[in-house]
């Protein structure tokens, strides 16, 4: 009896497992939708596109991070009139840790560049929250972070 309730357990952990890892590569959660929203205006240089990702944060974070982003803007505009016109974002790959964290990264195409783009989110209980983001165009440094997720291969 203890062996078929080990299975069951096994099974329904499994399925867990298995459902969790065919949403990230589906391209995530809800939070997929959101982000594509963002990218839409962020990927234009307009800093409006953090305003449904500040929605996802704790209430106690919003004010902080919305000044942090109205510091930044500037720099976000010049990053991306330096490179053109956006031709559409990809997302590259979502990492996740256990169930609690996950990172999505975009890289978004220019006419005259690229822009890597790296959002987190923490889920401590059913919802996510945003928590920070980053950009650059550094191509070492992506391929770097990809590297560094990838299994290791001996």
């Amino acid at each position: 009896m203890r062996r078929i309730f080990a299975l069951l357990a096994l099974l329904a952990a499994s399925g867990l497992a298995y459902a969790a890892a065919d949403q990230a590569a589906d391209g995530g959660g809800p939070e997929a939708d959101v982000l594509n929203q963002a990218l839409a205006l962020l990927s234009r240089g307009d800093s409006a596109g953090f305003d449904p990702l500040i929605e996802l944060m704790p209430e106690a974070q919003r004010q902080q991070f919305a000044l942090y982003v109205k510091s930044q803007s500037l720099n976000l505009k010049e990053q991306v009139q330096q490179h053109g016109e956006p031709l559409g974002s990809d997302l590259v790959e979502i990492q996740e840790v256990g169930c609690v964290l996950r990172r999505y990264y975009y890289i978004t195409r220019y006419k005259d560049g690229w822009i890597r783009w790296r959002f987190s989110f923490y889920r401590p209980e059913a919802q996510w929250e945003f928590v920070t983001y980053q950009f650059h165009n550094e191509e070492d440094g992506v391929f770097f972070e990809l590297a560094r997720s990838a299994p290791n291969q001996n």
